[in-house]
């Protein structure tokens, strides 16, 4: 691999994340997590996912075909839709995505050789 991808892609340690439990309302408000899964009574109901977090990862949109480079800092199964969410934010300009697994390309928790 070459030096230029060390350098586009940043160390996993400049990222909060929330990794083996479920993000809460403070997690957010400091920039450990980007949602958080609760019923109408404010209860947390989301469960953790089982993923390496935090990790490199491409967001792909299906519609626009545009691909975004990111490190995923929260994963949880939402109960009623039985999908796992993710939270992620951009390496590029650090805007924060909410997307199902189904729109990540997981890469790993070392630098990809894929350039962004």
């Amino acid at each position: 691999m070459d030096n230029i991808n060390k350098k586009i892609w940043p160390p996993l340690t400049n990222y909060s994340h929330v990794r083996d439990r479920v993000a809460c309302e403070e997690d957010v408000k400091t920039g450990s997590a980007v949602f958080v899964i609760q019923d109408e009574n404010g209860n947390l109901t989301g469960k953790p996912a089982v993923m390496d977090i935090p990790q490199y990862v491409f967001i792909h949109d299906a519609e626009s075909g545009v691909r975004v480079a990111g490190v995923l800092i929260q994963a949880e199964h939402e109960p009623k839709q039985g999908a796992v969410t993710c939270g992620i934010s951009s390496i590029v300009d650090d805007s924060l995505y909410v997307v199902i697994s189904d729109e990540v390309e997981l890469l790993g928790t070392i630098v990809p050789e894929d350039t962004p």
